[in-house]
């Protein structure tokens, strides 16, 4: 690509699967690339592993702060896009609370909620839809009991944020209706559980303090939020792009039926591998050069960690899915001190779900050819297949 060609950025995906042809070439002559984005506005591209790290990582790179119709929530969000000190005070107390041991506790929870799931969608027959059956279920669920949402509660907390996160970018009108009452239902289980700590998550980030500091009324709904969004977004786009990865290369999910010890290794591969391009953005706080390229202040970069996780000088055969891929130190949860906080529990359910999959459904694949799948692109950026038919 030239030096004074402006693409506009996402590129145009080929194929329900495939990335975008653009990101290879750019990595290979130009990586660090000028875009237009959708909204008009100019952008620095970074296609390359190593400048998406550096730019994720440096304290010189600002995380953009969300914007758009969600509300109250909206401005509560913005604490977790903060550069340190705040930041550093933000994960230092929620890393007392969320801890590894509390994240690993929630597995026997999940895996019990995707046995539940498995049975509605063998009960539906084949051709049900794995997306509103399974796939949006399990991060709600799972999220749901890890921060102490009381049972009575959680059909309305579900319904509320399944039409909050899959609501289309461009439903503007829905998405100010469902934050606010998401919001508002986060803000009355962090009252509640002031008044009835219980084991759980919530209760432990009230509880959480250093010195005399502990996390605020708006941080902890920032908390809950947050936990439910990058939750839902992670788990929901990996299990269909997963289960169409399995089963497009060589009925994969059947491998992980006869090897279960194969599922840890074939959820990173599905990790690194499916092809959604949305990415973080940053803002440079000075003049930055990355890969030879001077990036001024106030510039905007874009920063996208599935071009990097294809990156063929640290991936051997990068655009080969190979679930018995070694060393797969994959970018999908991020880099530096903005790393996702919801990875663990990503990964929690994410194995299970594969686990439960495979071994009870090996056979299962997508009903439908592939180029009939539709996708849809939600506010957050993020894209996953609007429905997935599927069959076994």
């Amino acid at each position: 690509m030239l030096e004074t060609e402006v693409p506009s950025w996402p590129f145009t995906r080929p194929s329900a699967m495939a990335m975008p042809p653009e990101y290879a070439k750019l990595r290979a002559d130009q990586p660090v690339c000028r875009v237009t984005l959708m909204n008009g506005a100019e952008a620095w591209l970074v296609t390359r592993f190593e400048d998406v790290s550096f730019v994720l990582s440096d304290p010189r790179f600002s995380p953009r702060q969300p914007a758009g119709p969600l509300g109250p929530q909206a401005a509560a969000a913005g604490s977790l896009f903060q550069d340190p000190p705040a930041h550093t005070r933000l994960r230092g107390l929620v890393s007392k609370a969320f801890t590894p041991r509390r994240v690993e506790a929630l597995r026997p929870y999940v895996t019990s909620l995707l046995e539940r799931l498995t049975d509605d969608l063998e009960a539906a027959g084949k051709g049900a839809d794995l997306m509103s059956t399974l796939s949006f279920n399990v991060p709600v669920e799972s999220i749901a009991e890890l921060i102490g949402v009381p049972a009575d509660h959680r059909p309305g907390f579900k319904e509320a944020s399944i039409a909050l996160i899959t609501a289309d970018a461009g439903d503007v009108e829905g998405l100010r209706a469902a934050g606010p009452v998401v919001y508002g239902m986060v803000g009355e289980l962090v009252k509640d559980k002031r008044a009835n700590p219980g084991d759980d998550l919530m209760s432990a980030l009230i509880q959480a303090r250093d010195g005399e500091d502990r996390l605020n009324e708006d941080e902890l709904v920032t908390m809950g939020m947050t936990l439910l969004i990058a939750g839902f977004v992670a788990t929901t786009n990996s299990v269909g792009l997963g289960t169409v990865l399995l089963a497009e290369n060589g009925g994969r999910l059947r491998d992980l039926h006869d090897d279960p010890s194969l599922v840890d290794g074939a959820v990173e591969e599905i990790l690194r591998f499916e092809p959604k391009v949305s990415g973080p953005a940053r803002q440079a706080k000075e003049d930055v050069e990355v890969a030879g390229v001077l990036i001024k202040a106030g510039d905007l970069v874009m920063a996208p960690e599935q071009c990097a996780n294809r990156d063929e000088r640290v991936f051997d055969d990068s655009e080969v899915f190979d679930i018995r891929r070694k060393n797969n130190h994959h970018m999908a949860f991020g880099r530096g001190i903005h790393h996702c906080l919801g990875a663990a529990t990503a990964r929690v359910q994410l194995q299970e779900t594969f686990s439960v999959l495979s071994r009870r459904l090996p056979g299962l694949r997508p009903a439908v050819p592939l180029e009939e799948l539709t996708w849809q692109m939600n506010f957050f950026g993020d894209n996953r297949f609007s429905e997935l038919p599927v069959t076994w």
